[in-house]
């Protein structure tokens, strides 16, 4: 139940990447990274929202994308962190909230944003699946 923004605070303050608060092993890649269809590292944030981690296993990676399954309808928990984060909504629609503003996405929509400000993201289809790609400074 650790909003990721409070996973990626931890991290900078212990100095550790994320993947080891999230799966306890650091990423062994240096090169590259391969991670098949339906083989991310899954992070269950809530019921109803889960992540897989896709670069979980690349170290010193600048970005974290991850694949985003929404099934919860309700209001989106707003959450904060530092960096650039980018939502590309690959099924389904989603509401973003960013600050006092919300946004109605739908298939092939995306938005870039500051995840500074206060944001979230809820379903408003039955199942929606985004991708985030989430750029830690």
């Amino acid at each position: 139940d650790i909003p990721v923004g409070v996973l990626y605070g931890w991290a900078g303050e212990f100095g550790v990447d994320p993947t080891v608060l999230r799966t306890g092993d650091g990423p062994r890649m240096d090169d590259y990274t391969l991670v098949r269809k339906g083989q991310g590292s899954k992070i269950e944030r809530y019921a109803g929202y889960s992540f897989a981690a896709l670069a979980f296993n690349f170290k010193n990676r600048e970005m974290d994308p991850m694949i985003v399954t929404l099934s919860r309808a309700d209001e989106a928990e707003l959450v904060t962190h530092t960096g650039q984060e980018f939502n590309y909504v690959l099924e389904g629609s989603i509401k973003v909230v960013v600050g006092k503003r919300e946004f109605t996405l739908e298939e092939g929509d995306s938005l870039y944003f500051n995840p500074a400000i206060p944001h979230g993201q809820r379903a408003l289809t039955p199942q929606a699946k985004f991708l985030t790609v989430i750029n830690e400074h």
